[in-house]
């Protein structure tokens, strides 16, 4: 699985906010098998800072020049940068995000009529 921060969320909040709120994920359910990528959008102040305070799976999508250089520093911590974000499940707008979830991981694509009713709400 892969957890992704809201676009732009480390600079709209920090990417503090996110790498705590990651840990504290991993402490909750160590068991659990999760990358977590936290968005920079093209800030490389906010790409340095997340970089400083822990985070290895970044995303930049700033010009190519700086993204290079950014790469570069990721890749002597072990980290990776991606320039786009994957697709992702958003859960803002779910009622229920945990049945959300159950229903949108399961292998079961096929929803029926009052699900999808119950998933926008």
């Amino acid at each position: 699985m892969t957890l992704v921060t809201p676009p732009n969320g480390a600079t709209s909040a920090g990417p503090e906010v996110y790498f705590e709120m990651m840990q504290a994920g991993r402490t909750d359910v160590p068991q659990a098998s999760a990358t977590a990528i936290v968005d920079c959008d093209g800030d490389a102040g906010t790409f340095m800072r997340a970089l400083r305070c822990g985070w290895r799976t970044l995303r930049y999508s700033g010009d190519l020049e700086t993204h290079a250089k950014l790469e570069d520093m990721a890749h002597q911590l072990g980290g990776t940068v991606a320039r786009a974000l994957p697709v992702a499940i958003d859960l803002r707008a779910a009622r229920d995000p945990a049945w959300f979830c159950r229903q949108t991981l399961s292998a079961n694509d096929t929803m029926n009529d009052s699900d999808k009713e119950r998933s926008e709400r």
